[in-house]
């Protein structure tokens, strides 16, 4: 755990996978140790930013992952492979190797290939869960990359790269050593194109490769350090590694290719890179997602925001990292209160402070548990909930989500009551409540969004359905529900919603124009002063109760770096929880091999 100021640094991106038409992405993280790791799914739909749906603990560490059609197929060391859906929350699981899987690829809308330790490939289907065949590639081989293209499979290990197309077809080429000692590892593979296949090595090139003939088309060397993810957009293809200088090299005249950018983007090791839409997304070291777009301008860092990270209530603000909480008291400047690890130390998958800080709740994939605090210490009260993945604390009255499931419980030692339950098919991703604690806003995992309002025991839940495009956040002020939506194309575009009580459509509607000069809405929040608005940029608004827009001045020095978490009145004291990105240094970096740092 390092600590910088007050910013505590979270967990390294291992890899990223991004559905092409839901836009779902798959971020894994690696933990420390043989603790689990840690699997996020975001909502990557709006340009500026991320909204996390869910976390996902599968109790396993993960290498690899990929979408095969609608199910996100996770590689996993101990040999099995995970299978989870966006809008489900059945895990299945089978033991395919007796040793590490390092890859898996799509192969069709229903089967996987997927490459093990023990220099095995595996052709899997998804729908039946069993294993269709498996190649051999040579007892001394060791593989580390895998790429598909429709039926043809592109495999990178040491010193060869193998090539597999149907039932015989299968061709091996060989990679020279700069040292005898020292082999060249393949760490990434990447079709182009049908017949022409890019590799980047452990020596810093990038390879092009005549599929059908086996031959080396060009060898580009641009990066000082191993090559350890490559992707391709729009016939272009983007490499970085240990080196974290993204090289953008694409076919100038016919089999001719040449690097036509390079630029820094992050300060270290870029594990990943998967493309959706127009850009491309990357991560690694610095935990930090970074986009890249069809311009050399459009290079930036994708702030991640969560509606479970952060809770900033009156003077307190709950910070959520893995495995534990950090308490601020934000009143005379912030001050670390407590640190409350979760139970056996398992990803926390949501969290909760109450208004005033006198509750705090924990929940992870096995329970949720519920600590007092009474301005100095905190003790567990009770740790017998069901895991949800949303909790909000609305004065005595607690709230949680599990998976699709409302629970409310009238105080802390208080009775589990079902307050709604959605379809099966369906998640909750975020949920928030009006002030008199009567209505109910749920927007699910199918982009819907439903207002509830409370029954009294006797009465069955009524509910109205909202048509808004891609909802992602909602907010109730005094006298109306808001919701932010993540279809927006530009600055000018409608994106922030107001329905009243009486109402099933908008009454009217907002651009991120409407309340910054600049950049997009990342975060709503209600107080007793009006709706409160970030931007991506640090910048922040106040929406009045008579539609009036406030602008709050910036903070001197004004930086496009900073991710606000939290917005929160107290006092007539507006508290704003945010961190600072690091910038890319120039500094020169360790050059030594991957996995030897």
């Amino acid at each position: 755990e390092e600590w910088r100021g007050s910013r505590v640094e979270s967990l390294p991106i291992t890899t990223i996978s991004i559905h092409p038409k839901l836009g779902v992405a798959v971020v894994v993280r690696k933990n420390h140790g043989e603790m689990e790791d840690v699997i996020d799914e975001v909502n990557m739909r709006c340009e500026w930013m991320g909204m996390v749906n869910r976390r996902i603990s599968l109790g396993a560490k993960i290498e690899n992952v990929a979408w095969i059609g609608d199910k996100a197929v996770f590689a996993c060391l101990d040999g099995t492979i995970k299978i989870t859906s966006p809008h489900s929350t059945v895990v299945e699981s089978s033991q395919v190797a007796a040793s590490p899987l390092f890859g898996v690829s799509p192969l069709g809308e229903s089967k996987a290939v997927l490459i093990s330790h023990s220099s095995l490939v595996y052709y899997f289907n998804v729908d039946k869960m069993i294993i269709l065949k498996s190649i051999s590639l040579g007892i001394d081989s060791r593989l580390f990359s895998l790429s598909t293209l429709g039926e043809c499979v592109a495999i990178g290990g040491l010193d060869s790269i193998w090539i597999l197309n149907g039932e015989k077809e299968k061709k091996e080429m060989r990679l020279g050593r700069d040292t005898q000692r020292m082999g060249t590892i393949v760490w990434s593979v990447a079709f182009v194109r049908e017949g022409v296949l890019a590799s980047g090595d452990s020596t810093g090139r990038v390879s092009l490769w005549n599929t059908k003939t086996a031959i080396r088309i060009t060898s580009i060397l641009r990066h000082e350090a191993d090559v350890l993810s490559l992707c391709v957009l729009n016939g272009k293809i983007y490499a970085a590694g240990v080196d974290p200088t993204i090289v953008v090299i694409e076919e100038t005249s016919c089999e001719v290719w040449k690097d036509t950018l390079t630029k820094r983007v992050v300060t270290r090791d870029v594990r990943s890179m998967s493309t959706w839409g127009n850009a491309v997304y990357g991560g690694g070291a610095d935990e930090e997602v970074f986009r890249i777009g069809t311009k050399p301008s459009s290079l930036s860092v994708l702030p991640i925001h969560s509606h479970n990270r952060v809770k900033c209530e009156g003077v307190y603000a709950l910070l959520t990292n893995t495995d534990h909480v950090l308490l601020w008291n934000t009143c005379n400047g912030p001050s670390l209160v407590a640190k409350i690890f979760s139970s056996h130390h398992l990803p926390i998958t949501a969290s909760c402070i109450s208004w005033d800080g006198d509750t705090i709740g924990i929940s992870t994939r096995q329970s949720t548990s519920l600590y007092s605090f009474n301005g100095s210490e905190v003790s567990k009260v009770r740790g017998d909930l069901p895991s949800s993945t949303i909790l909000i604390s609305h004065s005595s009255t607690i709230f949680l989500v599990s998976h699709n499931v409302i629970y409310r419980m009238e105080s802390i030692a208080g009775e589990v009551e079902e307050v709604y339950r959605l379809d099966s098919e369906s998640l909750i991703t975020s949920l928030s409540i009006d002030d008199s604690c009567s209505t109910l806003c749920v927007i699910s995992s199918r982009c819907s969004s439903f207002r509830i309002t409370l029954p009294s025991l006797s009465t069955a839940p009524s509910s109205v359905s909202l048509s808004i495009s891609l909802p992602v956040l909602s907010s109730f002020s005094s006298s109306s529900l808001f919701i932010l939506s993540s279809y927006a194309s530009s600055a000018d575009s409608q994106c922030l919603f107001c329905i009243l009580p009486s109402s099933a459509s908008p009454s009217s509607s907002f651009s991120s124009r409407s309340f910054f000069k600049s950049g997009f809405i990342s975060c709503i929040t209600s107080s007793h002063l009006g709706l409160l608005l970030s931007s991506d940029e640090e910048s922040w608004s106040i929406l009045s109760s008579s539609s009036q827009v406030l602008a709050l001045p910036s903070p001197k020095g004004k930086s496009t770096e900073r991710e606000i978490l939290s917005l929160g009145v107290h006092d007539n004291v507006l508290r704003v929880f945010s961190t600072r990105s690091l910038s890319p240094s120039l500094l020169p970096f360790k050059t030594k091999r991957f996995g030897m740092q």
